[in-house]
């Protein structure tokens, strides 16, 4: 397992339209911007049961914003990647016997520590904040999750989407040559311009 990038992109914007472009250019500089993923990607959708899992926090106001972040994200990864690369999985889904459950735990602690025991990081400690290390613990892991299930990939990324904080991981498939240097160096929780 190789880390090769981690971070929050945090759009900016007045509007919904504005911060739905400012993320699809993030999306798209991560993307182009390396070197190293063309691979395969993995984009949460929102949860696939009728009812939102007890503990959710979605309402029919921030629903439809969460709508146009996922489909700017799968949008602006689409072209990015070979057919048939992109995993779409329900958040309520790829957790599934693969990440600790966050029922009653708003900032998804038991996944921030699966995380951080995974890569020995301090995402609280490098986010500033626990919602936003719960962001990028949830791209760590769909990223994880997408390397098993894309192993020719040569890498995988992962968005967890969202108009305000969008967490996002890059992590090295099996087919990633072991002599490639880490192209963004040491994760850190920062934006494109900045930490966060």
């Amino acid at each position: 397992m190789k880390l090769l990038d981690t971070g929050i992109i945090t759009p900016e914007g007045e509007t919904v339209g504005e911060r739905a472009l400012n993320l699809a250019a993030e999306v798209g500089r991560i993307l182009g911007g390396g070197t190293y993923c063309r691979g395969g990607a993995v984009v949460e959708m929102p949860f696939a049961t009728k009812r939102p899992p007890a503990g959710a926090t979605r309402s029919v106001v921030n629903l439809p914003t969460y709508g146009v972040a996922v489909g700017v994200v799968l949008a602006t990864v689409n072209p990015w990647m070979p057919l048939g690369q992109i995993l779409t999985p329900a958040s309520d889904d790829w957790p599934r016997g693969w990440a600790p459950a966050v029922k009653g735990d708003r900032y998804k602690s038991a996944r921030v520590q699966a995380a951080n025991a995974l890569y020995g990081l301090d995402l609280v400690a490098q986010c500033g904040s626990k919602s936003k290390a719960a962001d990028m613990a949830d791209a760590l892991l769909m990223a994880e999750w997408g390397r098993e299930r894309l192993p020719l990939a040569g890498c995988v990324v992962a968005f967890d989407p969202s108009l305000k904080s969008t967490g996002y991981a890059v992590v090295a498939g099996l087919a990633y040559p072991a002599s490639e240097p880490t192209p963004a160096g040491s994760p850190t929780c920062t934006n494109r311009e900045g930490a966060v």
